[in-house]
């Protein structure tokens, strides 16, 4: 199988590739097969040898892959869990939303800065001023448009 010449996929927006597994024997690689959220399923080579699953299938919902590492003989990924993805970025607003409606000085402080925040994180303030239900839609259409 001739892996130098490369060859192009192209991901469509909102589209991640979610898995990814090789074959291999005593010659190398074999086969190569990557899946995107989307249901593109993209695979090169013949399904003879031992399958290594870099993200086993049952995870493969969970996990964003963004690149790959190594040689013909060793190869490797380089993934993001989305768990923990939706974790870090998202804990932090249910946070500021949490502080500014317990700490009036946070609050207070917030305010005497606003006019010196980025765009972005001038409507990550108003968004945390919302009541309870559209602050948590917003989080929800946040979430569906990111998987």
């Amino acid at each position: 199988m001739d892996f130098g010449t490369g060859e192009a996929i192209k991901l469509h927006k909102k589209e991640i590739i979610c898995y990814f597994s090789y074959n291999y024997n005593k010659d190398g690689i074999t086969q190569i097969h990557f899946e995107t959220n989307k249901k593109l399923i993209y695979q090169k080579g013949k399904d003879i040898g031992d399958k290594v699953e870099l993200i086993p299938e049952n995870k493969k919902k969970f996990n964003i892959i963004l690149g790959t590492f190594g040689t013909m003989e060793n190869l490797g990924i380089i993934h993001l869990d989305m768990a923990y993805y939706i974790k870090i970025n998202f804990a932090g607003y249910c946070e500021l939303k949490w502080k500014l409606e317990k700490d009036k000085e946070f609050k207070k402080n917030a305010e005497d800065k606003y006019k010196e925040l980025s765009e972005v994180d001038k409507y990550l303030y108003r968004t945390a001023l919302l009541p309870d239900t559209p602050f948590h839609n917003i989080l929800k259409y946040i979430l569906v448009e990111i998987y």
